[in-house]
């Protein structure tokens, strides 16, 4: 397995080519990845020069701004047959003749004069290049673009929409051949088809080997892509939300997955109590903990989020305030889609064993709450979804809202981090505004897609 860094790749095409120097025009339309087919002859102007002018500001601007851009072509060439003299290769669409290079008249003031101007045959080929630049070939202008993608690992995860069908196994054999490292091309195909809520995905090119190994915020963390949720686009939000729960808090994650929150706040001190419903990844929860040696502060559960609470959470929340009534006590709540759906379990948590609390406790339990933020949602904005799904009117100045990223035009995935009142977790628990059925079948009706557009707040690569 290969240990790399979780990238995030938008593939759009930033800039057009130059005609002249891109891919032939003959590729248009492939469907099956021939690299034969990508050889072209190009006759490109070239000036010769001595090689200390191009160490002149002005000179290396003026014909920088000109020169050929593409992948092991060099835009400054040695001649091996006449020591210290280069030539300059230009953009055949920014230069046709020596009256068109900008730096003209500098050069002639340095002795170089139209001469030194001629056209040379290079030969181009596959390597010369990139993903995009070839997909662009492919697919045209014209053509639906795709979107972006990301990689965990070894592993390149791609959105392809469905007029993206007809190129899907060439746009997987250009990107296993272009991205350093990738043994794998995987499409998600938006299908939910267990009870974990996992993406199914087709494998477009590679190995269909989906254990991989991640690094993330000083972690490793080990996963079997095709079957435990990892999203490579959150690694700023684990490091945020870590690094903003105090060093010595105990922090209760009910949706843990393999321990992107858990495994960090570990290292940093705190005492975690991490649970996932999926039993594949509580295995991987259980190794990362272990691999990154804090098994003395993070336990691992595999429980229903809503007995996690009742029963882990609670009995262990009891205990900390006898040890300290001024614990700092925080729940992670990372299920965007389902998550707000499980705070219904806070009302009446303690209702009936408010005498099993010790008399000075002095702290409260504060939530970190992820849900989704959809413009036009039937079901209303998230602080009043929040109301009706935990059965009391909380306090609207006391909630704090943070923007996590956009994962479509029209629908923000946000935090919501709040207090729970000591009231609430007293109160009866019959008087809950909104059944959890009702809500449930509204959810089940949401759009499962997450087409994904580049956020500024995330490390991205462009391949141009």
């Amino acid at each position: 397995m290969h240990l790399l860094k979780t990238i995030n790749f938008p593939i759009r095409f930033i800039r057009k080519m130059s005609s002249a120097l891109a891919p032939p025009i003959t590729v248009r339309g492939m469907k099956k990845l021939d690299k034969n087919a990508f050889k072209k002859e190009v006759d490109v102007p070239c000036l010769r020069l001595k090689s200390h002018l191009i160490s002149i500001p002005d000179i290396l601007a003026g014909l920088k701004a000109q020169t050929i851009r593409l992948a092991k072509i060099k835009a400054f060439q040695y001649l091996p047959e006449e020591p210290g003299m280069r030539i300059a290769v230009f953009d055949p669409d920014k230069v046709a003749a020596w009256e068109e290079i900008d730096a003209k008249d500098r050069l002639m003031e340095l002795g170089v004069s139209a001469d030194a101007f001629f056209l040379k045959t290079i030969h181009f080929s596959w390597e010369n290049w990139t993903s995009g630049e070839i997909l662009q070939a492919i697919i045209g202008d014209d053509g639906p673009n795709v979107a972006g993608f990301s990689t965990v690992g070894h592993i390149v995860h791609l959105n392809l929409r469905p007029e993206h069908d007809a190129f899907k196994q060439v746009v997987g054999e250009v990107i296993l051949d272009k991205i350093p490292c990738c043994r794998s091309v995987i499409n998600k195909t938006n299908v939910i088809d267990n009870e974990f809520r996992n993406i199914s995905y087709e494998v477009l090119a590679g190995s269909e080997d989906l254990q991989t190994v991640v690094k993330e915020n000083a972690c490793t963390f080990h996963l079997d892509y095709a079957h435990v949720y990892w999203n490579p686009r959150l690694g700023r939000e684990h490091e945020r939300l870590t690094q903003e729960i105090p060093s010595n808090a105990l922090m209760y994650d009910v949706f843990a997955g393999i321990g992107p929150f858990a495994v960090p706040a570990g290292k940093r001190g705190c005492t975690v109590l991490a649970n996932d419903l999926n039993p594949v990844s509580y295995d991987y929860l259980l190794k990362n903990i272990t691999l990154n040696k804090v098994g003395n502060r993070v336990t691992a559960y595999n429980l229903d989020g809503r007995d996690f609470i009742r029963t882990v959470v609670k009995d262990n929340m009891i205990l900390q305030w006898k040890c300290n009534p001024n614990a700092s006590i925080h729940i992670v709540m990372n299920l965007p889609a389902l998550a707000e759906e499980f705070v219904d379990v806070f009302r009446g948590l303690f209702h009936g064993s408010e005498s099993d609390v010790p008399a000075d406790r002095n702290s409260l339990p504060t939530v970190h709450l992820y849900c989704f933020d959809k413009t036009d949602d039937p079901r209303g904005v998230p602080l009043d979804r929040l109301d009706r799904n935990i059965g009391w009117k909380m306090d609207r100045h006391a909630i704090d809202r943070h923007f996590v990223r956009q994962v479509a035009p029209s629908k923000d995935m946000i935090r919501l981090r709040f207090l729970l009142p000591w009231e609430l977790l007293t109160a009866a628990r019959e008087e809950t505004l909104v059944s959890s059925t009702e809500s449930i079948l509204i959810r089940e009706e949401k759009d499962i897609s997450d087409s994904v557009i580049p956020e500024p707040d995330s490390k991205r690569r462009k391949i141009v």
